[in-house]
């Protein structure tokens, strides 16, 4: 039978305690589950699954956008929530001399706060795929829900 979820090598930065940081993962949207699976690979760490109906927004961001946030004092850039990013990109500001591009899901947890997982590609241009096929799964808001 073809396996119609798509899966995505990834390197993990931040935003699941049990990974490790700057390790090669694996993600893993998955259809008929409702949900995105993150692995480690070459590893025995369990798997982690965040449901879609968890997801809050996906979006690319680069490390100047974490820096001026940081600068700012404010960890929200066109909606997007950093998490423990900031920490990371600090961790390895003037090491490289490109700057990076991560991608972040921010999801809420069972009691609505909004956490972020973070990752950078690892040469897979499936990442790119990755962003839209989370993105069909997000609720858009509701146009008559204005809340000022």
């Amino acid at each position: 039978m073809f396996d119609k979820n798509l899966k995505v090598g990834a390197i993990h930065c931040d935003g699941i305690s049990t990974f490790t940081p700057n390790y090669p993962i694996n993600v893993i949207v998955d259809e008929e589950q409702r949900q995105v699976s993150f692995e480690m690979r070459f590893s025995k760490v369990p798997k982690a699954h965040l449901s879609f109906d968890k997801i809050t927004a996906i979006a690319w961001i680069t490390e100047k956008d974490v820096k001026d946030a940081s600068v700012i004092g404010n960890a929200i850039v066109g909606g997007i929530l950093f998490g423990g990013l900031g920490a990371v990109v600090g961790a390895v500001a003037g090491t490289k001399k490109k700057s990076e591009t991560y991608l972040v899901i921010n999801y809420a947890t069972a009691d609505g706060t909004v956490k972020a997982i973070s990752m950078k590609s690892n040469g897979d241009m499936k990442i790119f795929k990755l962003e839209k096929a989370i993105k069909k799964h997000l609720s858009p808001a509701s146009v008559e829900e204005l809340e000022l």
